[in-house]
């Protein structure tokens, strides 16, 4: 507040849009999105009337991280984005500029469901760092772990953790070896562990990732719920129900408290919370969670997103454990039209299908919709990942020989 004050008082321009993009950057270090919103907007308001224009694109770019993927608020970023465009392009040809403005494109993009689109913009985006000399370089990290994410949501193995390797490799030579961001990075590499199986390599992951954001920023942290929910998913392999529980509530509590109750990562919390419930049959506690999250995401990020669907599916194994299949097969049949709308072989799309082809059976009164139901399950077994969906695959090539027996 002294600095700001003092900044104020000699009305120069550039110099308070500096200090408000100062304030922006440590308020989303800390977790304040509210002010770090609010303050790199008059970061980049000032830098404009100054014509301090290279600041004001950086400080645009950082906005449009803290809007689509700290608070889901998906038509500011876009708005944004266009501001941000526009500077560029008023600034001719800097080149380090279009990879920034190019690579938030990306990122708004993953988080807004559009995985397909945001892959075209970071394949550029890295084609013109690579072009300029920047190949280790924090934004080639950011391109990486995105990219990685991008894969991970549309299915395809083979090409996420190659990435979330070289992202953690030169963030750790460009941010030194105790930087928050590292932190991220190294869980999102922990849990592509646990998907193929390596539980002991993806704890120990884990568990220096959370020791490391809780050592720089606290314990409630937004990204420690982030780090909670990845070892959440370890517990569960394990199937230590107790300690997946701990950590989901804690990491719940934290998610409420400094994100809100309307939060698309609060709704991810109900859901994971939720569905360990339904690990344990426990259809009562699981519905609310549920329909509460179902709710949230609907409304913040609209009926067809991905997330909207991860909702569906875990409400309808809970209907399906009260006995009401046919309103889960109308939940489920829905998740899988926007998995199919989004053109992804993903794990979440086989996981839909799993549940569908039982509600199917479950609702079916012909031997032809028998057969449908059998041909879901066999089609989806096809295609899964049978390592990260190792258990499902069991339970399901189980029931299939149940109906064999039959």
């Amino acid at each position: 507040p002294a600095l700001q004050e003092r900044a104020g008082a000699l009305e120069y321009r550039p110099l308070r849009a500096e200090v408000a993009a100062a304030r922006g950057a440590c308020a989303e270090t800390l977790g304040d999105y509210a002010a770090a919103t609010a303050a790199m907007r008059e970061a980049v308001v000032d830098g404009v009337a100054a014509r301090h224009d290279v600041m004001a694109v950086e400080v645009a770019t950082r906005l449009i991280h803290v809007l689509a993927f700290r608070q889901a608020r998906h038509a500011e970023a876009d708005v944004w984005l266009d501001v941000a465009g526009a500077l560029r392009d008023r600034l001719g040809g800097r080149d380090d500029l279009r990879v920034r403005v190019m690579l938030s494109r990306g990122g708004a993009l993953i988080v807004a469901g559009k995985p397909a689109e945001a892959l075209r913009w970071l394949d550029d985006a890295e084609a013109l760092l690579e072009k300029i000399g920047g190949p280790l370089t924090t934004e080639m990290g950011i391109i990486l772990n995105n990219r990685a994410a991008a894969h991970s949501r549309l299915g395809h193995p083979e090409q996420v953790v190659a990435a979330f390797e070289r992202a953690l490799a030169i963030y750790r030579q460009t941010l030194g070896p105790a930087h928050p961001d590292i932190a991220l990075v190294m869980g999102n590499l922990g849990t592509v562990r646990a998907l193929s199986g390596d539980l002991a390599g993806a704890e120990a992951i884990q568990r220096e990732a959370l020791a490391l954001k809780e050592r720089l920023l606290g314990p409630e942290h937004p990204d420690i719920a982030v780090l909670l929910t990845n070892l959440s998913m370890i517990h569960e392999r394990r199937k230590d129900h107790a300690a997946g529980r701990a950590v989901l509530e804690r990491a719940l509590a934290i998610r409420e408290k400094t994100l809100g109750p309307d939060n698309p990562s609060t709704a991810s919390s109900l859901i994971n919370l939720g569905d360990l419930f339904n690990e344990l049959g426990e259809a009562e506690a699981a519905l609310p969670l549920l329909r509460r999250a179902l709710g949230v995401l609907e409304k913040v990020e609209g009926p067809n997103h991905p997330t909207v669907a991860a909702a569906l599916v875990r409400l309808a194994r809970a209907e399906m454990l009260g006995g009401a299949d046919r309103e889960a097969r109308g939940h489920l049949e829905r998740a899988a039209a926007i998995h199919a709308a989004s053109g992804a072989a993903s794990i979440e799309a086989s996981f839909t299908d799993f549940y569908l082809a039982r509600a199917q059976w479950a609702t079916s009164r012909t031997p032809q919709e028998r057969a449908r139901a059998r041909a879901t399950a066999e089609a989806a077994l096809a295609k899964a990942d049978r390592v990260a969906l190792a258990d499902e695959v069991a339970k399901l090539e189980a029931w299939l020989a149940g109906l064999r027996a039959d």
